[in-house]
């Protein structure tokens, strides 16, 4: 079945799966209240896309329910449209082209500077597969504690720290000269031909800064000799969204809601942090019936998004 760079997070244990009558697509919900929250568009086979969306609706309507659908995409946004659903953009999703990703040229010089850097003092880059030993499982855990301090762990959208999950795919790991590990990225499968993603980006925070930066071009170019084609770096929420004056007032009011709230990670300079890797940008959207209640739906997932774990120690 084709999927897309949510597809991975069904993974996590959190989330419902349902599935259309012939078997051939599938969505991942998760129920708050009176509401059916869908995360990303329908996974599996396109011509089947249209029934499980119908079916789920059919549902909701049937038992009172609420649907909602979280960061689907503008390729099947006339399926959501025949449905009766509004539309406010979430933010944008960004995607590096492998085959043309470079830090040479001068338009490239600080991340080359950042990584030649880490390089000259001994960091090391590595890819382990599952299945992970206690041993390494443990160090990566001590990373996520350290990065997470008192911040709770997100979920739905966002993946938690979760042996279960994590044993799922390949871990990529930074260390230091020392050989102790300092930084790990799980990779993220999309389903997809050419497509792959990643989900926690975590460190300690004695790290170096440019962390970050290193491992994401250590990935490219591991994924590029693994043969993909695309990077997923998801979504920068709210980028280039409700700001203007000719912006609609329910979006200027979600918009505020985002900015304002506090279950949300802190995701200013998110947009300007994935630019440095020159992606390509598309819409993601939630989907939504009453187009008077956009503020209170935003509320509702973030709230959803924010009732995580707290910090394991």
């Amino acid at each position: 079945m084709g999927g897309h760079a949510l597809s991975h997070l069904g993974f996590l244990g959190d989330k419902r799966l349902f599935i259309s009558d012939d078997g051939k697509a599938m969505l991942q919900f998760a129920v708050k209240g009176k509401n059916i929250v869908v995360l990303g568009d329908p996974q599996g086979e396109k011509s089947s896309f249209k029934s499980v969306l119908m079916k789920i609706n059919e549902m909701a309507d049937h038992y009172g329910y609420n649907c909602i659908f979280y960061q689907v995409s503008d390729e099947l946004m006339s399926l959501y449209h025949d449905l009766g659903y509004h539309f406010f953009k979430l933010g944008e999703e960004a995607t590096v082209d492998l085959d043309s990703f470079t830090i040479s040229g001068k338009k490239n010089a600080g991340l080359r500077s950042t990584f030649n850097r880490f390089e000259k003092n001994g960091y090391t880059f590595s890819v382990y597969s599952p299945p992970f030993s206690h041993d390494f499982l443990e160090k990566i855990k001590h990373v996520s504690d350290e990065w997470l301090g008192k911040k709770r762990e997100k979920q739905f959208s966002l993946g938690f720290f979760d042996q279960d999950y994590l044993s799922n795919a390949p871990i990529a790991v930074l260390k230091d000269a020392d050989g102790e590990i300092i930084a790990f990225m799980n990779i993220m499968p999309t389903y997809q031909d050419g497509s792959i993603s990643v989900d926690l980006m975590r460190y300690l925070p004695t790290a170096p800064s440019g962390v970050n930066d290193v491992l994401f071009i250590y990935l490219f170019r591991w994924a590029k000799e693994k043969g993909y084609r695309h990077f997923n770096l998801g979504m920068a929420p709210l980028s280039n969204v409700g700001f203007t004056k000719h912006s609609f007032l329910r979006e200027r009011m979600a918009s505020a809601v985002f900015h304002n709230v506090r279950y949300m990670y802190k995701f200013s300079g998110l947009r300007d942090f994935k630019n440095k890797y020159h992606p390509n940008w598309s819409g993601k959207y939630l989907a939504y019936r009453n187009k008077y209640s956009l503020a209170s739906t935003m509320i509702l997932v973030t709230k959803m998004i924010s009732k995580g774990r707290a910090p394991s120690r």
